[in-house]
């Protein structure tokens, strides 16, 4: 059965604002031809299946797809709802009085640095937000700053054609992971980098679901088709403590503005355990507590 729902009911509005450079490396996520690539719609002259573009967005997504077996529109509205109108000041407020110190802006900027000349920067699940310029996001739907809608199992990317990688918070939200990191290895160039975060010690957060957590070892063995340039924390243990307590204490409430007063109170109470991470997210054995991992590897062959 062929997945269609989450294309917004828009008509294509012939504004063509596809780079080229993406254009050129799209695939159909069935048969992994090339496509051809127009105005409105991307053709496949393999196995003959068209997908539509829509304002400049195609929506490559494979026939029966993994990520919405057995899954309801509503959930995906609720995602998509909250990140197109979620109010700026609690957006704020949620950055002010994060959890924990996240310590990958250098590895952006490293991966960035490394791929950035070479081609495209493929970010795995990106969107709403842009991390870089240089980010091509690609994420399950047309959320806001997403430039192709596809599935992480079966990229809608020709194989050996993006410079780098990145994939930030997904792949704990995907069935098959593994399926998804093979995927990742086939469509990157030989000595392309890809750069990995994925959740260790956090509680549950379903977008749309959420399957796993992986230790260091376990991320270096999920990860181990490539060369590993650096891995380790990327948010700390005093995370964790404060995600841990404040999931804790607000597990009896349903009214979402209670839930923030009350996160909100220990987070502010908390401000010193978070900082604390800056030196405790360097200890050698921070990986056995962390709230969050990283992994920067080469594909090399």
């Amino acid at each position: 059965m062929e997945v269609t729902h989450m294309v917004r009911s828009k008509e294509p509005t012939g504004l063509f604002m596809m780079s080229e450079s993406v254009a050129s490396v799209l695939a159909c996520p069935d048969c992994r031809e090339k496509l051809v690539v127009s105005e409105i719609r991307c053709d496949c002259t393999k196995c003959g299946r068209s997908f539509p573009v829509v304002e400049g967005v195609p929506f490559l997504l494979p026939q029966g797809s993994a990520m919405f077996a057995d899954r309801s529109d509503n959930l995906f509205r609720r995602m998509d709802g909250e990140y197109r109108h979620t109010p700026g000041w609690i957006k704020s407020a949620k950055t002010i009085l994060s959890g924990g110190l996240h310590f990958g802006q250098k590895h952006f900027d490293t991966i960035v640095q490394k791929s950035a000349s070479s081609g495209i920067i493929l970010n795995v699940g990106g969107g709403p937000t842009r991390e870089r310029p240089q980010f091509t996001n690609l994420n399950i739907s047309n959320f806001p700053n997403v430039d192709v809608v596809g599935d992480a199992h079966m990229l809608p990317v020709l194989s050996n054609s993006v410079a780098g990688v990145v994939c930030c918070a997904v792949l704990e939200h995907v069935r098959e992971p593994i399926r998804c990191v093979n995927e990742m290895l086939r469509v990157l160039m030989p000595g392309g980098h890809v750069y990995i975060e994925i959740p260790f010690m956090q509680h549950f957060h379903g977008y749309p679901d959420d399957y796993q957590r992986w230790t260091l070892h376990g991320l270096r063995y999920l990860m181990r088709m490539f060369q590993e340039v650096e891995a380790g924390v990327i948010l700390g243990p005093g995370a964790s403590l404060i995600e841990v307590f404040d999931s804790y204490l607000t597990l009896p409430f349903k009214n979402q503005i209670a839930i923030y007063a009350i996160k909100g109170f220990l987070r502010v109470c908390l401000l010193p355990v978070k900082y604390l991470d800056i030196i405790m997210a360097k200890t050698p054995a921070a990986h056995t507590l962390a709230s969050g991992l990283f992994f920067l590897g080469q594909k090399v062959r």
